[in-house]
């Protein structure tokens, strides 16, 4: 058996000129943080027995640079801080101890903030299947936004690419516009929006068709 199409859950192997499964062809088995075809042991409050997931992407790597720069300059400055309490104080000093306060606090404050940034694009999720599309936004630990919209709710889908660093590293916003209570959902800053789109519109196709 050809091991890149192995992944392929059988109902989909027909529809060989569909872009999922180009796409899958050409990547085999692997496995992608951001952007994975038929991946594997992917579950969500609603799923059907039956439903397959297609595809799942997160926020670009691209797009997260700003957001990790930050928290890298800052644990520079933390570093810098340090260097200079040492070198100005004596230790046990209450100037050394107001200083050394100062970047503890700074300290949680920059370890608050990676975790917060990791957690928001792990949680952060788009989902496709061949039901429908599947938008969960983390916001923080305490609240989260999830959207959906079945594949005959959608009307239209489009994708933009904005910005020196997203045409760098391909990644854009994907707009679907449905006919349900959420006029659109936007999977946004995510990897390859012009293959997130074909993917969309095959199925789409393939659900008109009754194919799926």
């Amino acid at each position: 058996m050809n091991t890149k199409l192995s992944m392929i859950p059988k109902k989909f192997k027909k529809f060989t000129k569909t872009a999922f499964v180009t796409i899958a062809s050409a990547e085999g088995e692997k496995r992608k943080s951001s952007f994975s075809v038929f991946p594997r042991n992917v579950e969500y409050y609603g799923m059907e027995e039956n439903e397959e997931p297609v595809l799942i992407v997160r926020r670009s790597l691209g797009a997260m640079i700003k957001p990790v720069a930050t928290a890298v300059l800052l644990v520079f400055l933390v570093g810098i801080a340090v260097f200079a309490i040492i070198s100005s104080f004596s230790v046990g000093s209450g100037a050394f101890n107001a200083g050394l306060a100062g970047v503890l606090i700074m300290m949680m404050f920059v370890i608050n903030l990676a975790l917060e940034i990791f957690v928001k694009w792990f949680y952060s999720v788009n989902i496709v299947t061949d039901e429908r599309v599947v938008d969960v936004d983390f916001i923080n630990m305490l609240y989260h936004t999830f959207h959906e919209a079945q594949l005959e709710h959608i009307e239209d889908v489009s994708h933009s690419v904005s910005g020196l660093l997203g045409s760098i590293f391909d990644f854009g916003t994907v707009r679907i516009q449905t006919a349900g209570a959420i006029p659109e959902i936007a999977f946004e800053q995510v990897p390859r929006p012009q293959d997130v789109q074909d993917v969309i519109h095959d199925l789409l196709e393939l659900k008109q068709e009754g194919k799926i």
